[in-house]
């Protein structure tokens, strides 16, 4: 009865963590707005987004080109990054799925690792 019940509670907590809206960092970096560049990145403003968000870094070495742009993206994707390199230099676009996941560095998401974390919680507990 009581595995059950966690179960049911379990599989509600994922279904609500999925159908929210999330929030991105939405921004774009340049000369005016150094402070969404990777490199110090110290960005305040985000915006709300329906399905995920995105992160797309250009980095093109030979024309002095290091921009990245940050926001939402409009339709629901898995979480992952996609690397290009030319002659020129490199794009990597990476797509996240948890609230301003769209910051530096890695793009997992935190709500997947916080189900796993409590998932494995109850089942210590109930074992006891």
């Amino acid at each position: 009865m009581a595995w059950s019940f966690l179960l049911s509670l379990l599989f509600a907590a994922v279904l609500i963590a999925s159908s929210e809206k999330i929030r991105c960092y939405n921004c774009t970096s340049s000369a005016d707005v150094p402070e969404c560049a990777d490199y110090k990145f110290d960005y305040k403003r985000n915006t709300t987004c329906e399905n995920s968000c995105f992160k797309i870094k250009m980095s093109f070495t030979r024309a002095g080109i290091h921009n990245v742009t940050r926001g939402c993206n409009d339709n629901t994707t898995a979480e992952r990054c996609t690397s290009e390199k030319t002659k020129d230099g490199t794009l990597v676009t990476c797509y996240c799925n948890s609230d301003l996941c769209n910051a530096v560095g890695d793009q997992r998401s935190v709500k997947m690792q916080s189900i796993i974390l409590v998932s494995a919680m109850i089942l210590f507990a109930i074992e006891r």
